[in-house]
């Protein structure tokens, strides 16, 4: 899935609001609940792929794949839990 990304900051910096989006057919796969583009927009936001790393928004991702029954995505967000990345 190949990401895109669009940043507005202040002028400062202090504030960005940043759209990660994907492809077409990645997009609507993810608006559908496909359990592998969930996983897979959550492993763009921990690889900075198309957005800078955000963990916080990664585990969010990937519960949302696990919810819908991603084994893959269960390994993902384990591993944010193991190195403590974004979860608490």
């Amino acid at each position: 899935m190949r990401a895109t990304s669009s940043t507005s900051c202040s002028a400062n910096g202090s504030h960005c609001s940043k759209a990660l989006t994907t492809n077409a057919a990645g997009s609507k796969a993810a608006a559908a609940g496909y359990p592998m583009a969930l996983n897979n927009i959550g492993g763009m936001y921990e690889g900075g792929q198309g957005a800078p790393v955000n963990y916080p928004e990664a585990a969010r991702w990937y519960r949302k794949s696990v919810d819908a029954g991603e084994p893959i995505a269960m390994v993902d967000l384990g591993w944010l839990y193991e190195t403590a990345h974004g979860v608490d």
